[in-house]
């Protein structure tokens, strides 16, 4: 559990709310408008989805910025699109990345999606302190809307940040979204040992 009051823990078990009603690797859009914040009291995920900004990794290829944000008991792995970027600077006058790491973030609209292994260096590089299971399937937050909750930095010990796990870590998670390949289809168990996601065509 991390230290600053604000955020609620509702990343988890918004996420068992739809995933454990999915096929996880027949389509790696699991939830289009997962987060969909209309209002004070008007959201359809377990409470209000604050995350609080801990860094950003890297640009992504179409004008985009991947991050790590987490709430009270989970880092999860987060792109910010281009749009997104765009209306946030606009409305703001600044750039999203500037001193807004260690603030809150209002996410008020996000897609839940699944990426490969491949995806994941690619998209964030390396990520000290994340390990990912063989099978294990990755799920990120696409967020292409958020406000700007708390414009102040909340800073707290350094090794507070480092010990909050990632939500890929906790065992509900694993559960939820580990597949069981099956060993005598040897296309789907090499994907398997890879951490990738299979297309229709392949399940």
């Amino acid at each position: 559990m991390h230290p600053v009051p604000l955020l609620p823990p509702w990343l988890l078990e918004s996420i068992n709310d739809v995933v454990q009603k999915q096929s996880i690797y027949s389509n790696p859009l699991v939830k289009k408008l997962f987060v969909h914040y209309k209002g004070q009291g008007k959201v359809n995920v377990r409470a209000t989805p604050l995350l609080r900004v801990l860094g950003f990794c890297k640009p992504t290829n179409d004008g985009g910025l991947t991050g790590i944000l987490h709430d009270q008991d989970h880092k999860i792995l987060v792109t910010f699109d281009r749009s997104c970027i765009e209306d946030f600077e606009v409305k703001h006058l600044r750039r999203l990345t500037h001193k807004t790491v260690e603030s809150i973030f209002l996410v008020e609209r996000a897609n839940l999606r699944f990426i490969t292994i491949l995806e994941l260096r690619d998209k964030f590089g390396q990520l000290p302190g994340l390990k990912i299971e063989p099978g294990l399937g990755i799920l990120i937050l696409e967020i292409f809307k958020v406000q700007w909750f708390t414009k102040q930095q909340i800073s707290v010990a350094a090794k507070e940040d480092a010990m909050l796990p990632y939500i890929y870590n906790d065992e509900e998670y694993i559960a939820m979204c580990k597949e069981n390949p099956d060993l005598g289809d040897l296309t789907k168990l090499i994907r398997h040992l890879e951490g990738g996601i299979m297309s229709e065509d392949e399940v």
